[in-house]
């Protein structure tokens, strides 16, 4: 036999989705957080490198400041690289690197000022962390930037002659004349570099150049130190600090995503999976007839939180369940009781009645059928017949108010207490008064019947009757048709004290018939609320109407049920049926 695969509940396979959905979210949190922070850090560090740059130039140059300011002579100096520039013929000019250019200032480099510069300047590029200090002069009628002294590099390219120009912008001059630091670079922009350290060191070193002016003590002259800084000095270290801080960031994450993905194991995916586990032993322990097992009062969830809560509400939905499941089964055991109980009733009420047909074999001079129906296992119908004498038969038919068990103990008593009446010799309207007189002294519920009442004399065929408050009987006599016959109505019994009721005849020829019936016969509603109503019946009952008295019956008790269809039986069916033969003994269809 062929192993059947396991296949797992859609409740397990739920809870692992969320785990790792869980898990998941940790995850990407972690990565956010290590995004943005390392975004962040690595501008923080762009800004302070620019920064330090900035104010380790500044500090150089206020340095180099004070220290050359000691030495006597710098305004003639000044003057005459000044005077030397601005005798140099224009075309000359125009090519400060040629060697033409630089004879005009070879003379200059004798003056013993510029043997002292050029000492102190080296001094201060020994002592500084920078590549190199010089001085400058701005000549603003030509808008260029002079040096004063002669700067050799290894590279001749970067060496810097004595009287060598560039052009400066009126930016730049007012710049330098607010003692802000002046950037520039010979290789690449300062704001390009400050934003991106992608820097490729093989084409030479990247520096940035700060100006401070001397100040106002040298005859108004335009004169400034100038300092350039390497970005090594910056760059170097804030690349080791970012590699120091990513690694640590990096464990840092990791630490914090394996915590976050304990605790949400611990708070929540295991929580929710001893709750799932719960219900599976609570559903297997219900479907094997256990219901005493305890399944969510087991669950120990210490959470603080809305699991914890859950588990608690669980529990406590466990027990309301167990006890409605023990009310239930106490209800079902009662329910029983009372359906046995309701057996029981419906057997003495059916036995109650006259039930045997035909009920007189001797007494030809009449057939007699009856039938009830009651809307639920006891109803508040009835009917009964019964010799007074022998010449006179007391016919009787009454619908109680309500219905159910109530109106049955209504109905046995009414019914009881007419037949003894009855068989007393009361006339019909005698025994309805006296019956409503009993029923009103102890009528605490207020419940109430209708009673139609007659006695035939078997002799002659006359019905001597009383009505009270029930429907009209229908007569049909010898070859005609069933009609209703209205009679005199009274008051229903039991409704009120000191009424009286009034008597009426009905002549029965050989070959008539009487059918008299409750008010569920008339009032039987379909499922479009319709009524059955008296005209119906007239015409179902005129359809046999020489047939004898149990095929009426069983006729009128199909027609209903075909008008009625699936609709609910609202009302009990109570019917009873006499042909009168006569003397003469009329056969009967």
């Amino acid at each position: 036999m062929k192993k059947e695969k396991k296949v797992k509940s859609p409740q397990k396979k739920k809870i692992k989705s969320l785990g790792k959905r869980m898990v998941r979210l940790v995850m990407v949190v972690v990565l956010v957080i290590f995004s943005l922070s390392t975004y962040m850090n690595w501008n923080f560090m762009r800004a302070g490198t620019t920064f330090m740059l900035s104010m380790n130039g500044v500090i150089a140059s206020n340095y180099a400041r004070v220290f050359l300011g000691k030495q006597q002579g710098l305004p003639e100096y000044v003057r005459s690289v000044l005077e030397t520039y601005r005798s140099v013929p224009e075309d000359v000019r125009q090519n400060p690197h040629s060697e033409t250019y630089r004879a005009y200032f070879e003379p200059l480099k004798d003056n013993p000022y510029y043997q002292s510069i050029i000492q102190d300047l080296t001094h201060i590029n020994d002592v500084l962390i920078m590549q190199d200090a010089y001085l400058i002069t701005i000549d603003k009628e030509t808008m260029a930037r002079i040096s004063l002294v002669e700067i050799l590099e290894e590279d001749e390219d970067d060496s810097l002659g004595i009287g060598e120009w560039a052009p400066v912008t009126e930016e730049d001059i007012q710049k330098l004349e607010d003692t802000k630091a002046y950037y520039y670079d010979e290789k690449e922009n300062i704001s390009d570099l400050a934003s991106s350290f992608d820097l490729k060191w093989e084409k030479g070193d990247r520096k940035v150049s700060i100006g401070v002016p001397f100040g106002d003590d040298y005859d108004n002259l335009d004169c400034y130190v100038i300092t350039d800084v390497s970005y090594l000095f910056a760059i170097v270290p804030a690349i080791l600090f970012e590699v120091v801080y990513f690694i640590l960031m990096g464990l840092s994450c990791i630490i914090i995503f394996f915590v976050a993905r304990w605790i949400v194991r611990k708070r929540i995916v295991h929580p929710i999976r001893a709750i799932s586990q719960a219900v599976e032993s609570y559903s297997e322990s219900r479907l094997k007839g256990n219901t005493e097992e305890e399944s969510f009062a087991l669950l120990d969830i210490r959470t603080k939180d809305e699991l914890q809560e859950l588990s608690h509400v669980m529990a406590a939905m466990e027990k309301d369940i167990e006890n409605y499941e023990k009310d239930l089964i106490q209800a079902a055991e009662e329910r029983q009781k009372i359906t046995t109980e309701l057996t029981v009733a419906t057997g003495i009420q059916t036995n109650i009645v006259p039930n045997q047909f035909p009920p007189f074999p001797d007494h030809k001079e009449f057939s007699l059928y009856a039938s009830m129906d009651p809307a639920k296992e006891v109803g508040g119908d009835f009917y009964d017949f019964y010799m007074i004498d022998d010449q006179h038969l007391g016919l009787l038919i009454a619908d109680v108010s309500g219905k159910g068990i109530p109106a049955a103990l209504f109905m046995m008593s009414s019914m009881i207490m007419i037949r003894d009446l009855a068989l007393s010799g009361c006339s019909p309207a005698k025994l309805l008064e006296k019956t409503n007189e009993r029923i009103c002294r102890s009528n605490k519920l207020d419940m109430f019947v209708t009673v139609w009442f007659g006695i035939l004399d078997i002799e002659n065929g006359v019905i001597t009757a009383a009505n009270a408050g029930h429907e009209y009987p229908a007569i049909r006599q010898p070859g005609g048709k069933y009609e209703l016959f209205h009679d005199k109505h009274g008051f229903v019994v039991g409704g009120m004290e000191g009424v009286r009721y009034k008597e009426y005849t009905i002549k029965l020829e050989p070959g008539a018939s009487l059918f008299v019936y409750t008010d569920g016969v008339a009032e039987a509603t379909n499922a479009h609320d319709e009524l059955y109503g008296t005209k119906r019946m007239l015409d179902a009952l005129n359809q046999v109407p020489d047939a004898s008295c149990e095929r009426i019956l069983q006729t009128i008790t199909d027609d209903v049920a075909q008008f009625v269809g699936e609709a609910t039986q609202f009302d009990d069916l109570t019917m009873l049926c006499l042909t009168y033969h006569g003397q003469t003994f009329l056969p009967v269809a």
